[in-house]
């Protein structure tokens, strides 16, 4: 009975030790599964998680606040700009990456988001603010560059150029320049390049213009001018005049385009100008022109004779007169050869082509008007110093002639 009572006791005290053993062991595994939950839910003050190269929220978080770091830094550089492109794939990437976050419940009450998207919010306005007063610096620049660049077309081009004209009028300095350039100067942020391009441009027109350029265009208005005040050739081409003044009226507006201030040497030149155009064109207006045209025409037609005879071949003259009448449609009046020989037309080796004539006659037409006409009577070479048969080449008119003074 004893030993049944000893067995127990054993066997009781048996299963007490393993129970104790084996709660222990579950609470070691216990222990141990909690602790890998804390690691993996590990997180700073702000909430930032833990960085998880397997966890798309961790990933997220740390591209988001990288972004937002190289933002930052590029924001404080001095040439800021030339980090631009960057600064906005940064801004770009950290806002994908806020996007992610904003989308978990887990994350986007955090302290830390809210964290980021306010200094993300923060970057994008000062980029933005930066980015505006670069761009209007640079449109300032730019527009003085440009205005250099015209000032450059200017002095390389002669003023009667078209070149010169149109970039004159681009650079419009007494109108948009000097509106940009007090606009420029009013903003009270100097700029080494575009003050320099301003002296250079004020330098022109306060003192090239009025030193240099406006006495040389007066002179050269006189010189290229002077054929239109001649009357002997006014008279005759009225039109020709009136177009070489419309020349010099041109440069005339050049040169006001370009003055600051009024120019007596100019004005005298325009009025000069002025004055002959309008009294080239009373006389087309007035018909005097056409009374003069009609009393030159005359005049040549009295001045006009058949050429003097050279020699006398009755061939020749015979060949001439038949072939001007049938070219003309009407008898022959008289002929005249007018050279003294025959003379030898060469290639450009020596070689003999033909030998001709030079012949004129007179005709007179249906219309009653008599005109000189002209006739080369030829010989081809034949070789060994042979020449064929005369005939009549390059037939035409040279004139009306008055047909009571055919014969003289």
């Amino acid at each position: 009975m004893k030993t049944k009572y000893v067995l127990l006791i054993v066997l009781l005290l048996a299963g007490t030790t393993s129970q104790a053993q084996f709660g222990k062991l579950k609470a070691k595994l216990k222990s141990k599964t909690s602790k890998s939950k804390k690691v993996k839910s590990k997180r700073s003050k702000d909430g930032e998680p833990e960085y998880d190269p397997n966890n798309k929220v961790s990933q997220a978080q740390r591209s988001a606040k990288q972004a937002l770091s190289f933002v930052e830094k590029g924001l404080q550089k001095k040439n800021w700009e030339a980090s631009s492109r960057g600064i906005k794939k940064d801004l770009q990437k950290a806002r994908k990456n806020l996007d992610v976050l904003k989308g978990e419940d887990s994350e986007n009450n955090r302290k830390y988001y809210k964290n980021y998207e306010a200094r993300y919010a923060q970057f994008k306005n000062t980029f933005a603010t930066k980015m505006q007063a670069y761009g209007e610096k640079k449109a300032v620049e730019n527009y003085f560059v440009e205005a250099h660049r015209n000032l450059r077309v200017m002095n390389d081009e002669f003023y009667t150029k078209k070149a010169f004209g149109e970039a004159a009028k681009r650079l419009d300095y007494k109108g948009e320049f000097a509106k940009k350039k007090a606009s420029y100067q009013a903003s009270n942020k100097p700029n080494a390049r575009i003050d320099k391009y301003v002296k250079a441009i004020d330098e022109f027109y306060n003192n090239a213009v009025p030193k240099e350029y406006i006495p040389a265009m007066v002179k050269y208005i006189d010189k290229e001018t002077k054929s239109a005040f001649d009357k002997k050739k006014w008279e005759w081409r009225p039109q020709d005049a009136l177009k070489t003044l419309a020349k010099g009226k041109k440069v005339v507006e050049i040169g006001k385009m370009l003055s600051l201030k009024p120019s007596s040497e100019l004005k005298a030149s325009e009025n000069k100008l002025e004055a002959h155009r309008k009294m080239i064109q009373e006389y087309i207006d007035s018909g005097k022109y056409e009374a003069y045209k009609a009393k030159v025409k005359q005049k040549r037609i009295d001045e006009k004779r058949v050429n003097k005879v050279g020699m006398r071949n009755p061939q020749a003259e015979a060949i001439a007169k038949n072939a001007l009448a049938k070219k003309f449609g009407v008898p022959v009046l008289r002929i005249a050869i007018g050279s003294v020989r025959w003379d030898v037309k060469k290639n450009n080796v020596g070689v003999p082509l033909y030998k001709y004539l030079y012949v004129e006659g007179a005709i007179k037409k249906k219309d009653g008007n008599c005109h000189v006409v002209v006739a080369w009577v030829r010989r081809s070479y034949e070789g060994g110093g042979r020449y064929g048969a005369m005939f009549a080449a390059d037939l035409r008119e040279d004139g009306q002639i008055n047909c009571a003074n055919i014969y003289k």
